[in-house]
């Protein structure tokens, strides 16, 4: 097992000041026997259970939009709360970071399934699309990371996004905002609409700039992206369930970054991404003649296996980092 170094440098515009006069108050509060591993599971438990509050507040416009922003911040809170708690008890480990951000992997496609659910958006191809830049560049990021041994955050990054979503889901509670952003803006599409294209752009700053700081060691990443674009486009091409197309992206895709982070945290070896489903697929594009039952289930269940296995794998190889107490007399700096 190689040694472990976390390096990361983080361009955030609203973060320090929301570590300085909120989190470190708070993290002062929390045991030093809690394992940050533990914040972490619990605070991403709650995103997502957004999908599920989501769909059973429905009902209840008013109170869906206030138990979701609830949701999302305490999130938002333990997702930058656990890497002060392992600071404070020396307990930074090669584990921590891959449960951190491979659980943190899944979060693009439920808070994707949650605006559009929320905000009455049906565009299938507005929501693959979306999908298809989030995810390369979210695999870009940690590409970066692999190659250099940094991990970037822009200065408008997933922080600022979240507590964009927040904010707006908050005005949301005041009777007719929720309304006034679903209707038309331009172009036939809504307010919220429009707002998502507009993040999308911010995303492709950060693909683009990871993409220039890999400098020629970007063809791996090249070919990601072409794949992804392949199985995106045979998605929205072939018979699949709305409801499975954009697993299918995002499971695609998720594989991927866990074998960067797998890569970069076990034996540096780089791992492709997946090649059997675009071949699959290419298949049922080229020979739409032939009927093949449930399809996009095939494919689900598939995809849904190989990030099971290999997150239970890596998972095995970095077990011994794992505690469900902190031992006491741990010191409280770095690793």
């Amino acid at each position: 097992m190689k040694e472990y170094i976390y390096q990361v440098k983080d361009h955030s515009i609203l973060l320090p000041a929301f570590k300085k006069f909120f989190l470190l108050p708070l993290s002062s509060s929390i045991s030093l026997r809690i394992p940050a591993n533990i914040i972490t599971i619990i605070s991403n438990g709650f995103f997502y259970a957004t999908i599920g509050v989501s769909s059973a507040l429905e009902q209840l416009p008013t109170l869906r939009f206030a138990c979701l922003a609830i949701l999302i911040f305490i999130y938002l809170t333990g997702d930058h709360l656990d890497g002060l708690q392992a600071k404070r008890t020396g307990t930074s480990s090669p584990l921590g970071e891959f449960i951190d951000h491979y659980l943190d992997s899944y979060i693009n496609v439920i808070y994707l399934l949650v605006m559009f659910s929320v905000f009455g958006i049906n565009n299938l191809y507005l929501l693959s699309f979306t999908l298809f830049v989030s995810y390369s560049a979210h695999a870009s990021v940690f590409y970066e990371q692999f190659r250099t041994g940094w991990i970037v955050f822009e200065k408008l990054g997933p922080f600022e996004a979240f507590s964009l979503i927040i904010i707006l889901f908050l005005i949301c509670c005041i009777p007719g905002v929720s309304a006034f952003m679903q209707s038309p803006l331009m172009f036939g599409l809504s307010v919220a609409e429009v707002m998502l294209l507009t993040m999308c752009i911010a995303t492709f700053y950060t693909l683009a700039k990871a993409r220039l700081r890999t400098g020629k060691s970007g063809f791996g990443l090249y070919i990601f992206i072409f794949l992804l674009a392949l199985v995106t486009f045979a998605c929205l091409s072939l018979p699949f369930s709305a409801a499975l197309r954009p697993w299918i992206i995002a499971l695609y895709s998720i594989h991927y970054v866990g074998m960067l982070i797998k890569s970069r945290l076990i034996d540096d070896n780089y791992r492709m991404s997946d090649l059997i489903v675009p071949a699959f697929l290419l298949f049922c594009l080229l020979f739409p003649s032939i009927d093949l039952v449930r399809t996009d289930l095939i494919v689900f269940v598939y995809l849904a296996a190989r990030c099971l296995v290999s997150a239970i794998h890596t998972l095995f190889l970095l077990r011994g980092h794992w505690a469900w107490v902190n031992p006491t007399g741990n010191s409280l700096s770095s690793n």
